[in-house]
Formats: C-alpha cells, structure tokens, sequence
C-alpha cells in the first residue's frame, strides 16, 4: 500500500434501540490480521510506502514502473506508465517552433502552447513530451513520436513509434 494510513476502523457493530427513541452503538466483531495478529482499530493499517494523500497515485505508479523495467514487462504497460510519471520538459516556444513542419504525410503545427500532429485528413493528434524531441500521443500513451537531429542539430526527421515495436520513419520537406 503507498500512502497515509488509513482511517483506523476495523471493529464492526451496529445500533441496537432502547426505549424512547434511543440507541446504542456495540461492536459485534473484531478482526485480527493473519499477519500481525493484531487489530488495525484506532491505528489503522499502515502503508508499506509512506507519502502524502496527493502523491500517492504518482508515487504507485513510479514503483509500478520500477518493477515493470527491472522485470522486463510488457512494453505498451512500460510506456503508458512513463507517460504518467515522466515529469515532461519546459516547451520552450523556440524548441516547439524547430519541430514544426512537414515530414512527409505527416504535418506537425504549433497550437496554443503545445504540438500536434495531423496526417491526411484524420483528425489532430495532440502531442505531450515526454524528453527532449520524444513526445506521446495524448490519451494514448503507448503512441510515441520522436524527433531526430542532425549532428549540427537541425530537425530531420521524426519517427512515429507503437509499442508492439512498429517504427514509421518520415524525413522532413
């Protein structure tokens, strides 16, 4: 478990009436952990991982990926995963302005802040970074585009990458 420690309750019960409109609240069960063989009531069970309510999910999800790698899991898994926890690059405008342009079918166009890719006449891909020149296709994350350099460090070329290993390379016009 990652997180805070949970709320404490464990013992069950229930209200049992008196006369006159009253009641009593009175434990009918007490659990006791196979593990510790002890009550979690008042303390709660304890995290294995402990962080803040608000970084728990990202928290989770950086151990999951962890054990994805060091496993060799699955690559679509790996990568919807590093969409999640990668904290992605500040996109300067002026690196944003050297991506844009035509590779091929493929057309990468500056909107607002950000990048998307249109080919034909499907509609926009709207793209987040992940790195420097490495982006993924938002709601799909096991969608990768990457940009490629000269060694002078002009744009090429991008590749559109799947994580079933697939690989379109488009060089730029």
């Amino acid at each position: 478990m990652v997180g805070k420690a949970s709320g404490g309750a464990a013992n069950a019960g229930r209200p049992f009436p008196l006369d006159d409109g009253f009641s009593v609240f009175v434990s009918t069960g007490s659990p006791v952990s196979p593990i510790t063989k002890g009550n979690w009531e008042g303390a709660g069970v304890q995290p294995d991982v402990a962080v803040a309510s608000a970084d728990a999910l990202r928290r989770a999800q950086q151990l999951a990926l962890g054990r994805l790698v060091e496993a060799g899991g699955d690559t679509a898994a790996r990568w919807s995963l590093e969409a999640l926890t990668t904290e992605p690059p500040a996109q300067a405008q002026v690196v944003l302005d050297a991506l844009v342009g035509q590779y091929g079918v493929v057309a990468i166009e500056a909107v607002g802040d950000g990048l998307q890719l249109r080919q034909g006449r499907r509609p926009p891909l709207r793209l987040q970074p992940l790195a420097t020149d490495l982006y993924f296709v938002e709601g799909d994350p096991t969608r990768r585009v990457r940009f490629e350099r000269t060694p002078a460090g002009e744009v090429a070329a991008l590749e559109l990458r799947w994580a079933d290993g697939n690989v379109a390379r488009h060089v730029r016009e």
